[in-house]
């Protein structure tokens, strides 16, 4: 009887472990974030495709930021730590400034990306097409799906 549950023991822990692992894809190249993402998720919530989605593009070589909000044009520089593959952030990020019907958006993007310490991959296989920029305590703050 005390082999049995010691059995049973080690198999819940086996299952209980495996499912602590990530079920998404980790990015093993950074090179896998250049390009265009659209914007689909600010803080979880989905952005209406009524208005034209944001999109940031990144020029890695470059080291340069660039995208629309929705209404105007961004650009800025983007930092990679080179000892932490997981680490981006915009330390200048600028917009120009034509109005728009509904700033709201892009207000709240350009306050994100300023926050903007950390990304992860979404994405479950191969490449990856979906990834989370977060904060400083690597809560998702936006979700980026590849153009």
């Amino acid at each position: 009887m005390k082999l049995l549950s010691s059995i049973i023991l080690v198999l819940a822990s086996i299952v209980i472990l495996s499912g602590c692992r990530s079920q998404y894809m980790a990015i093993t190249d950074i090179n896998e974030l250049e390009g265009e993402w659209n914007v689909i998720e600010l803080e979880g919530k989905s952005l209406s495709s009524d208005n034209p989605l944001p999109f940031l593009s990144f020029d890695l070589k470059e080291k340069r930021l660039s995208g629309n909000t929705g209404c105007n044009r961004i650009i800025g520089s983007l930092d990679i730590d080179e000892s932490n593959s997981e680490m981006i952030s915009f330390p200048q990020v600028g917009s120009t400034r034509m109005a728009c019907p509904d700033m709201t958006v892009e207000d709240n993007l350009l306050k994100l990306l300023n926050g903007v310490k950390y990304f992860e991959s979404k994405s479950k296989a191969k490449p990856v097409t979906r990834i989370s920029l977060c904060d400083e305590s690597k809560n998702p703050i936006m979700l980026l799906e590849k153009k």
